[in-house]
């Protein structure tokens, strides 16, 4: 699951790269073409340069490390469930090997 996160984080920014890199090109394009409208792309990257200079890198390590801490909780929530069972099943196991055990081990002393 951890893996597959990460795969669509990277595949969303190399799609956002490639988006900056190409929306120039586009709106050169669409000028020459003769569209009505090319602020629609001006707009988009004015939008989104906006986003890029308003970006907190201390607010997106704040987020990527409450993130990371919850994954870790989780993480340890399901081992400590897997290590209960476990004990149970150990002390289960212990009892009914503890009764067929010692039953038989008398018998055997008694036959030699």
């Amino acid at each position: 699951m951890l893996i597959a996160i990460i795969i669509l984080i990277c595949s969303f920014l190399g799609i956002l790269v490639i988006l900056f890199r190409k929306i120039p090109a586009l709106v050169e394009i669409s000028s020459g073409v003769g569209i009505s409208q090319p602020n629609v792309f001006s707009k988009l990257k004015n939008g989104a340069v906006n986003q890029v200079k308003s970006f907190s890198f201390n607010n997106f390590l704040q987020k990527l490390l409450l993130r990371i801490k919850i994954l870790t909780l989780k993480t340890e929530n399901k081992t400590g469930v897997w290590i209960e069972k476990l004990r149970q099943k150990t002390k289960e196991e212990e009892k009914t090997c503890d009764k067929g055990s010692s039953d038989n081990y008398w018998e055997q002393l008694k036959k030699k």
